[in-house]
């Protein structure tokens, strides 16, 4: 089991999530870093812990498209591994983001990996995840089940699924292998992870896919439940800066 890290972008600085409030979120301050520009955290992140994966959360690009591009760079100038969440939703865009990473990456000694997170929030129609599956290689795509209070975020799809375990079943249909299950009203709260039914449920019928699930993570204590379903990966933030979680005593990988 995995652990990766997650960085909020907002306004171009790493923010600190809470319960998906994003106008109340607030500049990041944690003890790994002296400012709360991303680099700066992602940098202090490995130093002090190792971490080769982080997941990007670039939230104007998911509000406002208005993705902070430049910044995607810096962090794979780094050599890190990201799962972006760009708020991609068309063919366009994903074809421009893969063709610069490509591009970027034939001048690099060591080759990041990036994974491209389409969430539930903002995709605009099935139609349209089928047609993203068809321009990427599936291997490298997310899909984000995003839900608030445990019903699913669904701001503008031509067919409602209200059922989370319908839209995992349709996403499945894609050939994506490789989903997150996030419940943004849990985000920072650290009151426990509420997705572990849901996540059981989906590991026991779809047991191949790639499963990852955070929000709400205090202490290595909720993560033993993940383990014992399956999942493959857990997000955190709010734990790691506050002191409350320290990777090598979970005994987890950080890659």
């Amino acid at each position: 089991m995995r652990m990766i890290p997650v960085i909020d972008i907002l306004n171009g600085i790493a923010v600190h999530g809470v319960a998906g409030n994003r106008e109340q979120y607030r500049p990041l301050e944690s003890p790994y870093c002296e400012t709360s520009n991303p680099v700066a955290v992602v940098s202090g992140l490995q130093k002090h812990f190792g971490f080769t994966e982080f997941y990007i959360a670039d939230l104007d690009a998911i509000q406002h498209q208005k993705p902070n591009a430049q910044l995607y760079w810096e962090l794979v100038d780094q050599g890190v591994d990201l799962l972006l969440d760009a708020g991609i939703s068309e063919k366009k865009q994903l074809s421009e983001l893969r063709g610069e990473f490509e591009k970027r990456s034939q001048h690099r000694l060591k080759v990041s990996r990036l994974s491209i997170i389409i969430g539930l929030e903002t995709l605009k129609s099935w139609k349209s995840l089928d047609e993203l599956v068809g321009v990427e290689d599936e291997r490298f795509l997310i899909f984000s089940l995003d839900l608030k209070h445990g019903i699913p975020i669904e701001n503008s799809l031509d067919e409602k699924l209200r059922d989370p375990m319908r839209i995992v079943e349709r996403v499945c249909k894609t050939g994506i292998r490789r989903m997150i299950v996030l419940d943004l009203a849990q985000v920072g709260m650290g009151e426990g992870v509420t997705t572990l039914e849901l996540c059981a449920k989906i590991k026991l019928q779809y047991p191949q896919c790639e499963l990852i699930t955070g929000g709400g993570i205090k202490t290595q204590e909720d993560i033993v439940p993940l383990k014992d379903v399956g999942i493959d990966a857990v997000l955190v933030a709010t734990a790691l800066h506050n002191g409350k979680l320290f990777p090598k005593k979970t005994g987890m990988t950080l890659d």
